[in-house]
């Protein structure tokens, strides 16, 4: 290969401005260019918990993009064998140089599975180069534990070396190399994960799986899934936004090694977008009446009940602090606790919560009249009320012992009610207050009655 013609072209794509709005934007400053803050706050979505992130390469070599509409994803992190900055339009994407990984050589390195993956491509497609080396590469690996059966992300490949280095030894590579229980695979794992390694990143519905470089989709070949450079970013070809999807084991740990490589020489860089949030593990949705509990309280009538719902899709447990595992109890009133688990003998928890049912009375008491004791002392006072609500068949209990609904006949004073209805719901009315006419003051006028008999009042 001429190395000068490429260091010209280099030249060429250094010195020749482009200015145009509504490109995808980059950025590499603090703390942008911190693999923790990237995988943590990023890229990781709902139902997966990321411990143990370390990073290999040059932080120049990672950052946060923003306004990515024009390749499918809006936002996330690039990874890139150059500056991350170079991706976006205007960089130099062909200025990263990184060298010293160099490691076709080390068995058991993650270096050599990018080695062998780029060297796998060529006879998968009928096509007889060979990449010699690895380098610049740019690894993110972590450990993750998934609250489901799955695990999803999205992402899209990005290349300088589209489209003059198709079918060459200047094959960029990246791939997604995922290890845990349930998993074999044929390229290396880290301590703790024995079974080797399997790399998601491949082209959909390929079969034999065939690993995504700029020679195993361009024109000739999956051509469907390409798309020529735009005024966006300075990457000469782009992929469809992909789906790299793992059947994993709940609440099971594994690891991930997120990793992008220059094939051959340490230019014409390539980068890789990650959608953000878009690493996730589907979670488990408890509802009551097909609604999610955000609060977590529920009002019934008195004497009445509720089904609570789960709305669990797949191989899942419920365990209702009752004792029931259906998914659908039906309650009065009370404090209820449940947690849900994978089946098959996975007895971890994947999620838990507490639904308190509140018993709400539907029986209205209203005073619809009430007259004082004509005098002091007197009882002949009355208190009329009506009750509405409930289930009719009511009965009263008054503070003086009438079980009457009205009273009458009684002094002045202070008088509560308690009303049941006929399903034993009950609702209590206080302080029902009945007063008495004033008696003799002192602008009272007194006249004889002429008879000599006694007046009172």
């Amino acid at each position: 290969m001429n190395f000068l013609f490429k260091k010209y072209l280099l030249f060429v794509l250094f010195y020749v401005p482009f200015y145009v709005s509504g490109q995808i934007g980059i950025s590499n400053t603090a703390p942008n260019n911190n693999p923790t803050h990237l995988i943590q706050n990023i890229l990781t979505g709902s139902g997966v918990a990321v411990s143990n992130i370390s990073f290999t390469g040059n932080n120049q070599q990672i950052g946060y993009f923003a306004n990515g509409t024009s390749i499918g994803m809006q936002e996330g992190i690039v990874m890139t064998s150059g500056y991350a900055l170079g991706a976006d339009l205007g960089g130099n994407p062909a200025a990263g140089n990184f060298p010293g990984v160099t490691c076709q050589n080390n068995p058991g390195t993650i270096c050599n599975d990018l080695y062998l993956v780029a060297n796998s491509v060529p006879p998968l497609i009928g096509q007889g180069f060979s990449v010699s080396d690895i380098n610049d590469a740019c690894i993110l690996e972590f450990d993750f534990v998934p609250e489901s059966d799955t695990l999803t992300f999205k992402y899209c490949f990005g290349s300088e070396e589209y489209l003059t280095w198709i079918n060459s030894s200047y094959n960029d590579v990246f791939g997604f190399f995922i290890s845990g229980p349930g998993i074999n695979g044929p390229y290396s794992s880290p301590p703790g994960f024995p079974n080797g390694s399997q790399n998601i990143a491949i082209v959909p519905n390929s079969n034999p799986p065939l690993p995504i470089t700029i020679s195993s989709i361009n024109p000739g070949i999956n051509s469907q899934y390409y798309n020529s450079g735009n005024v966006t970013i300075s990457y000469n070809g782009y992929t469809d936004v992909f789906t790299a999807m793992a059947i994993v084991q709940p609440c099971e740990t594994y690891h991930i090694r997120l990793a992008i490589a220059d094939g051959s020489d340490y230019y014409l860089d390539s980068g890789v977008f990650l959608e953000a949030n878009s690493f996730s593990s589907p979670s488990v949705n408890i509802s009551a009446f097909g609604t999610a509990l955000g609060v977590d309280t529920l009002d019934i009538a008195c004497n009445t009940t509720i089904d609570l719902e789960s709305q669990l899709s797949g191989n899942y447990n419920i365990l209702w602090n009752t004792g029931a595992t259906t998914d659908v109890i039906n309650v009065g009133a009370g404090i209820y606790y449940f947690s849900v688990s994978y089946g098959n003998g996975n007895s971890c928890v994947l999620f838990s919560d507490t639904v308190v049912v509140n018993e709400i009375s539907t029986l209205n008491i209203n005073v619809d009249d009430s007259t004082d004791a004509s005098c002091n002392g007197g009882s002949d006072a009355s208190i009329d009320i009506t009750v509405t609500g409930g289930t009719p068949g009511y009965t009263y209990s008054w503070s003086n012992g009438s079980t009457s609904e009205d009273l009458s006949g009684i002094p002045a004073g202070s008088y509560s009610v308690v009303v049941s209805d006929a399903t034993g719901c009950i609702e209590i009315l206080n302080n029902i207050i009945v007063g008495e006419a004033s008696g003799l003051t002192p602008t009272t006028l007194i006249t004889s009655n002429y008879s000599g008999e006694h007046i009172s009042c």
